[in-house]
Order: structure tokens, then C-alpha cells, then sequence
């Protein structure tokens, strides 16, 4: 959605290279901003251990530094003269890329440039390429999507608030297309250096496993894009903190709970990072995914197969954010895939002038997080736990604006399917209040209506279709070509 938010950012390269464009949920990163936070000295006080302590200081520190936001971007950067205080900058580059090469278990193929930026111009790089990354029809696309998933209000200015977002407190970058790695000058080099480790991953995952080509953002596959983008920064996260505890002794395997870390230091985030703290809840939760879940997924790979077994992960990377959330889906003989819903409903099947604003895939992470927008989490996350596939269509009324929002979820199981249908039940209630609901006669739903919009929620064995914002005359069409809607079998990429 962005893809909701989320996470289909296009990039103005792809643009000018004539690939398609898509738009993650909201941002996809092969290029990052990245933030630098403090530690949390609650979780001091809880440890008596001192070796304990500094790691639990490191593991909110540097967790709040991984779910931070990052940008998809391609940086067109400028010249800058010769600056004597990036000489550090410039020597501890060289260092830490050593000792990352040597953690990570990767030789580079080629040098990795660098070259040190300070804060106006990083700004400057930044806004200037998210303005370019969607056009002004894709920016309000998106929009729409997530005002009709309920997710922002109708008067949320998202472009601007995402360029605030992204200009917040960038600390870095590494640029896969110019196989540049772009450091801040005013970071402290305490700070930098984790930032370094974590930014020259990606250079040699790019060298290695070439992200621009094999794990660029892919059209109208928002679930996807974020289960890649998972992989690639949980592969990243990992050596950062690697990178971190080899000198107490210590293992990636060793570190807390990060979602429960981050949930505890989310007081902390609050005050120094302001515009993240007024964002809406799915921008907050899509941001957060591929840095939490991606690190988790990584240590699970690392668990079964050490680093050389991550390599055959990046050969057969993951399909969807089912797999990145439960690993044993993914290493499964055979693999647990997603079904690929057949939904395509066209214009000219629709009575009134409707125009398709967007189309995509949600995924089980981001279907949680619609309804955690409504429903109290434990029950969000166990209700999207049996998702197997979906594939939703937005289209817009040209005469009076109003959106009508398409989908179709197939479910693991058919109780699977009941325990979502039963959910989103309770969800459009508290989202329509006030609208006269009726059972559909013979069948497992509702239909909804106030005046001449109508909603209707059916579970058909293990599918779960969703129509809200239909005409009174669109209701019976809709209903008849979902009857046909079916899943095949997604194929391994």
C-alpha cells in the first residue's frame, strides 16, 4: 500500500531507463538516510551485569538507529571541496570497512568510493530526489489508497510530510549507482563508524548480489519489494551489531528482543525525532519492518547455514513479508509460497466513469497493520497470521471523486479465512459507523449501505472478498466477477 504507504516508491532512474515504476508502501531504500539515536538508560538500571549492561545500552542505542527511515534514492551529488576535518572520516572508512569485510565474510570486487557531505547538502540531495521519485498522479494515488484502507485522514498532506520525515535527521548513505558511500561530516565518529558498518554491507551486497537489478522495487508488488528490502537491511543490521559486540565477547545471537526494545524506547524517539512521532501508524510500522522482522529472518538464516548459507538466500530470496516474519516458512522443503490472486476487475465491467487509480499486493504485515489501525493488536497480528495471498484494485469516480476499493484475501485454511472475515467484520463497523448492514441471503456476509454506497465483506470458503464505496448498480456486477476470482501458486524467484 504504499505500497500502502508502503511501502511503491519509483525511482526516477527506473523512470529515465523505462522500467516500471512502483511505490513501496512507502519507501524502499537501496539508497538510505539513516539516523543516529541515544541510548535508553532505563534498560542500564534493569541489568546488574556490566558486560550485560553495555549490551542491552548498545542493543536500544543502535535498535533505534536500525528503525529509522530510509529512503530510496538515486543521489545525484556534487563536487565538494576538500574539507581537513573529514580526513578522520575519510581513515576510519578504511578501518571499518576491514573489519566488515572480514565479519560479513565478503571480499569486495572493486573499490567502494567515498566521499563526506554535510548536512545542507544531503538535505538538499534528498528533497530534491523525493520530489522526483513519484510523479504528482502517483503521489496522490497513494494517497487515496491509504485514506480508503483508513489509514490517513482525507486531509493528510503525505508528500510533505514525508519530505519532513526523510530531511529529519539524515547521518549517511551508500548510493549502489554510483557505488558511492556518503558519509555526514557532523556525526560523531561513536556514532559513525556503526553507520559505516551497517552502509558497507549494502556496497558489498550490491557488488555481490547487484541490487539495483535483482532487488529493485518490483510494479504492483508492495509485499515483495519490503520482504527483499527486509532481507538486504536485516543482512546489514546484522553485522552492525556484530560489529558492535565482537569486542565484549559477544554475538549477534546474544541481543534482546529488538521489537521489544524499540516499543520501550518509543518515549525516547518521540523527543528527538518529532515528525516521526506525529506519523501515522502505518508509515511508523512499514519503516520499522525491514530493519526489526529483516533482522530477525537474517538470524534465523544464520542460525541454519552461518554466512555461507545467507548467500543462497540472496539466490532464492524471499517472496513475500509471511516468509520474512515466520522464517520456517521460508526454509520449509518446500518453501511455504503465497498464492497469486487473480483479481482484475476492468473500467468498462463498472457502470459510472471509474477510473483504476492502483493495484497491488498487501501482504500479511501490512494487512496486520490495517487492522491493527482499528483492532487491538494481539488480535490484528493472529487474524493476518493465516493470509496465503491477496491483490487489491483502487478506482476513483470521475465525476464526484469518491473511491471504491476492490480486494481479494485467500487464507491458508478456510477457519483461517473465518477468524479474518470475523475481524474485518468488526473493523467496518467501526470505520462505517452509522450504515445500515444486512446478511446476504445463502452466503457467508454482510452488505452494507448509506444511501448509494455500499460495502460488502463475503467469505467464500478460503477467500475473503472486500468491496467498499460501490454504486448501488455496481454491487451485483461486482459480486458476479468475484465469483471467479481464484489463486494460483506463486513461483519461486
Amino acid at each position: 500500500m504504499l505500497s500502502a504507504l508502503g511501502q511503491r516508491v519509483a525511482s526516477s532512474s527506473a523512470k529515465r531507463e523505462g522500467r516500471s515504476s512502483s511505490v513501496v508502501m512507502i519507501w524502499y531504500n537501496r539508497h538510505e538516510i539513516r539516523y543516529a539515536y541515544t541510548s535508553n538508560a532505563y534498560f542500564v538500571r534493569e541489568v546488574s551485569n556490566l558486560v550485560r549492561r553495555r549490551l542491552v545500552c548498545i542493543s536500544c542505542w543502535f535498535g533505534l538507529l536500525c528503525s529509522a527511515l530510509f529512503v530510496g534514492l538515486y543521489v545525484l551529488s556534487t563536487p565538494t571541496t576538500a574539507n581537513p576535518a573529514s580526513e578522520p572520516l575519510l581513515a576510519a572508512f578504511d578501518e571499518v570497512l576491514q573489519r566488515v569485510v572480514s565479519l560479513r565474510h565478503l571480499q569486495p570486487k572493486g573499490p567502494i568510493k567515498r566521499a563526506v557531505r554535510n548536512r545542507q547538502q544531503i538535505r538538499t540531495a534528498v528533497l530534491a530526489l523525493a520530489q522526483d521519485a513519484l510523479s504528482p498522479a502517483e503521489w496522490e494515488a497513494e494517497r487515496k489508497a491509504m485514506v480508503q484502507w483508513g489509514l490517513i485522514t482525507p486531509d493528510f498532506r503525505l508528500k510533505e510530510f514525508v519530505l519532513d520525515l526523510l530531511t529529519e535527521q539524515a547521518a549517511g548513505y551508500y548510493d549502489p549507482k554510483q557505488r558511492t558511500f556518503f558519509i555526514a561530516d557532523w556525526v560523531p565518529q561513536l556514532v559513525q563508524k556503526p553507520v559505516m558498518a551497517h552502509e558497507l554491507v549494502h556496497a558489498l551486497q550490491d557488488q555481490h548480489y547487484d541490487l539495483q537489478r535483482n532487488f529493485d522495487l518490483v510494479k504492483d508488488q508492495s509485499d515483495l519489494t519490503l520482504a527483499r528490502k527486509a532481507l538486504i537491511e536485516g543482512d546489514a543490521v546484522a553485522v552492525m551489531f556484530v560489529y558492535l559486540l565482537e569486542p565484549l565477547g559477544l554475538s549477534v545471537d546474544d541481543l534482546p528482543d529488538m521489537q521489544a526494545l524499540l516499543q520501550a524506547s518509543m518515549s525516547l524517539l518521540g523527543d528527538q525525532f518529532q515528525v516521526y512521532a506525529r506519523a501515522p501508524l502505518i508509515l511508523r510500522q512499514q519503516l520499522l519492518f525491514p530493519y526489526v522482522h529483516g533482522l530477525t529472518f537474517v538470524k534465523a538464516a544464520l542460525a541454519r547455514g552461518g554466512w555461507e548459507g545467507l548467500a543462497h538466500v540472496y539466490q532464492h530470496p524471499p517472496v513475500s513479508t509471511e516468509q520474512i516474519m515466520h522464517p520456517e516458512k521460508y526454509f520449509a522443503k518446500p518453501p511455504e509460497l503465497p498464492s497469486a490472486v487473480t483479481l482484475d476487475v476492468s473500467e468498462a465491467a463498472l457502470s459510472a466513469p471509474w477510473k483504476k487509480l492502483k493495484r497491488d499486493v498487501l501482504g500479511e504485515f501490512l494487512l496486520s497493520v490495517v487492522l491493527q489501525q482499528f483492532l487491538p493488536e494481539d488480535e490484528a497480528t493472529q487474524s493476518a497470521a493465516g493470509w496465503g495471498g491477496d491483490r487489491y484494485e483502487l478506482f476513483e469516480h470521475q465525476d464526484t471523486g469518491g473511491l471504491l476499493l476492490v480486494c481479494v484475501t485467500a487464507w491458508d485454511t478456510p477457519e483461517d479465512a473465518s477468524e479474518f472475515f470475523q475481524s474485518y467484520t468488526k473493523l467496518l463497523a467501526l470505520k462505517y459507523p452509522g450504515w445500515a448492514r444486512q446478511s446476504l441471503e445463502g452466503q457467508t456476509g454482510h452488505v452494507w449501505q448509506q444511501e448509494q454506497r455500499h460495502l460488502l465483506l463475503r467469505q467464500r470458503e478460503r477467500f475473503v472478498e472486500i468491496i467498499e464505496g460501490a454504486l448501488t448498480e455496481d454491487i451485483p456486477r461486482l459480486r458476479a466477477l468475484l465469483e471467479h476470482v481464484t489463486s494460483v501458486p506463486t513461483q519461486p524467484h
